[in-house]
């Protein structure tokens, strides 16, 4: 009986080793998300042309691969028989893949100039923006994703973004500091819409 009373020490034993190993393991490698949004998105111009814009930096030295982007808004419809119900509406981006996310990156919708997202903007206290950035992590080869919503008080119309990344001695830079950094232009992308 002693050895059976030792045999099944050592069993639990290893069992609460292992266990507890695999606890204290998937704590810390869980991945972490390696984005930062802007505090606000933007209706500026962009190549000449109006455009509805949120910027998205890797805070980490490595950089994510293959990262996708998606923007979305909450459009209020109104049907027929006078029902309203809300949809979130994807918006397509002058570019939603990057291969490598290492510096800054800023996703671009234009805007038409009879675009729903223009006309909510204007009208509506109730507009959401939904911003989500995913790609593999290049150290731990896992998925990383993070995303940001954006309120009505939370998109600047006629601003633009500031630049946050510069060239010293030959080297790219950026600037964390200025991420979420916007100047004034001029009111022509948006009219006389206040933002």
């Amino acid at each position: 009986t002693g050895h059976a009373i030792a045999s099944l020490e050592i069993l639990i034993g290893l069992f609460f080793s292992a266990t507890m190993t695999g606890l204290i393991f998937a704590r810390f490698a869980r991945p972490r998300t390696s984005l930062e949004f802007s505090n606000v998105a933007v209706v500026g111009r962009f190549e000449g042309q109006p455009a509805l814009m949120a910027r998205v930096a890797s805070i980490r030295s490595r950089p994510l691969a293959d990262a996708t982007a998606q923007m979305s808004w909450l459009e209020t419809v109104e049907m027929p028989d006078g029902r309203v119900f809300r949809r979130l509406t994807e918006l397509p981006l002058v570019r939603s893949r990057n291969p490598m996310l290492g510096l800054a990156w800023t996703l671009v919708h234009l805007l038409e100039e009879d675009s729903p997202v223009l006309k909510a903007l204007a009208d509506s206290d109730r507009f959401m923006l939904s911003v989500t950035v995913n790609g593999i992590d290049t150290l731990l080869a896992s998925q990383s994703q993070g995303g940001r919503r954006y309120t009505r008080e939370e998109v600047l119309l006629n601003h633009d973004f500031v630049d946050i990344i510069s060239e010293e001695a030959g080297a790219m830079q950026l600037d964390f500091a200025l991420l979420h950094d916007t100047f004034p232009i001029e009111r022509e992308p948006c009219g006389d819409a206040e933002g």
